[in-house]
């Protein structure tokens, strides 16, 4: 009988984040902005804060928009479907977050109800408005509704 020697499997080396600035990184009072996935910023604040930056970027979404379902905040910052859902999830079961069923949409939106919901709107305002014109153009200002049928289009340039 002969047997086989096993040798272990080594993982692929996982990407590492850069931890100097790259041509494009922008920095604010409150430090570096970390680019992460496709190149998108987060202050590392709130990324602490709120525990991650899926977290962070779906309150920041749901400040500017006001509701917004699953599909869309992933799409819109290039995350995982699963990865937002379960962050939607989390933050309703802890009372931040509320939703109401649209169709076969789950749309959120945030607990007007809870007092300390109030206070964080306050911060993600400010955050908001700190961001560079960039990317509050890129991120949080897309269109909401369909263009009207018989509105002309006007192109700018």
């Amino acid at each position: 009988m002969q047997f086989l020697h096993h040798h272990p499997i080594q993982p692929p080396e996982r990407p590492r984040r850069p931890i100097t600035p790259k041509r494009g990184d922008l920095t604010h009072t409150w430090g570096a902005l970390i680019p992460f996935w496709g190149g998108e910023l987060v202050n590392p604040v709130l990324e602490a804060l709120f525990g991650n930056r899926t977290a962070a970027c779906v309150l920041l979404f749901l400040q500017c928009y006001g509701e917004g379902h699953a599909q869309r905040i992933a799409k819109t910052f290039g995350f995982g479907l699963n990865m937002t859902q379960r962050q939607l999830k989390r933050l309703e079961e802890q009372g931040v977050l509320v939703s109401r069923r649209l169709g076969n949409m789950r749309l959120f939106s945030f607990n007007e109800r809870n007092p300390t919901v109030r206070n964080l709107r306050k911060l993600l305002e400010v955050e908001l408005a700190a961001l560079p014109e960039d990317d509050q153009q890129h991120y949080f200002r897309q269109r909401q509704r369909p263009r009207q049928s018989n509105k002309p289009l006007v192109m700018h340039g």
